[in-house]
């Protein structure tokens, strides 16, 4: 995890040195983020944003010198954020899919996790099928609320769709939602904070990268962190 770390370190210099091209130091970079994912990004007890993906942006900031501005508005409204061009990059758990190749230019994947459906510890959900005619959370935005969309008609389940983690756990915990879908990092963190959940379904992989809005200078990005990533 330790060489994982400091792998994604030095692809994030290289993220920004790419779109600082056109930019000088008095510049302020404008990150946006997920509100509740951790242990990447969390607003702890003292109401300060930490997590991996929080220390990371400020340790590249202070290498390079740079004033950047991160902000955590819901990974929906971030997704959002970038592709309007109101910020310059996204850092949260972002599934690279072909629609999103379309408007944004990707990092190499920096992460690579799996996205499970969770429940209740007490649940004896361990299939789709036994999802029929239960509802599943899921966060708005999400590759995982596409594929839940994808096979709602097969399945028979209804999909109710929340903009944080935060908010889908607290719904799972008073029964509102039967199961929820959820990157497995964020699950087993909050498992280990000591939420009762099970996961009891096979997972389904992915790999997480910095997603970029599409802009000159950003086709190059790719190259340089698969440079970076094999050292």
């Amino acid at each position: 995890m330790k060489h994982k770390l400091k792998a994604l370190m030095l692809a994030m210099l290289s993220v920004f040195f790419v779109l600082g091209a056109k930019t000088t130091h008095a510049d302020t970079i404008k990150i946006v983020s997920d509100t509740a994912y951790a242990p990447f990004e969390f607003k702890d007890s003292d109401q300060t944003y930490k997590g991996i993906d929080v220390d990371i942006i400020n340790e590249v900031a202070k290498r390079e010198g740079w004033d950047v501005d991160m902000t955590f508005p819901g990974f929906d409204a971030a997704v959002n954020a970038v592709q309007s061009g109101q910020a310059d990059a996204l850092m949260a758990g972002t599934t690279i899919t072909d629609a999103r190749k379309k408007v944004f230019t990707f990092s190499d994947p920096y992460y690579d996790t799996a996205v499970v459906v969770y429940t209740r510890g007490n649940a004896k959900i361990s299939s789709y099928k036994q999802l029929k005619g239960k509802t599943i959370g899921v966060k708005n935005g999400t590759a995982s609320q596409s594929f839940l969309k994808d096979n709602q008609e097969k399945y028979g389940y209804t999909i109710k769709t929340f903009d944080t983690s935060d908010l889908m756990n607290n719904s799972l915990d008073a029964g509102s939602i039967d199961a929820a879908m959820d990157d497995e990092p964020v699950v087993q963190y909050a498992i280990k904070q000591g939420k009762d959940y099970a996961i009891n379904m096979a997972k389904k992989s992915v790999a997480l990268p910095l997603p970029l809005k599409k802009v000159a200078n950003t086709n190059t990005l790719s190259m340089n962190l698969t440079k970076v990533l094999l050292l």
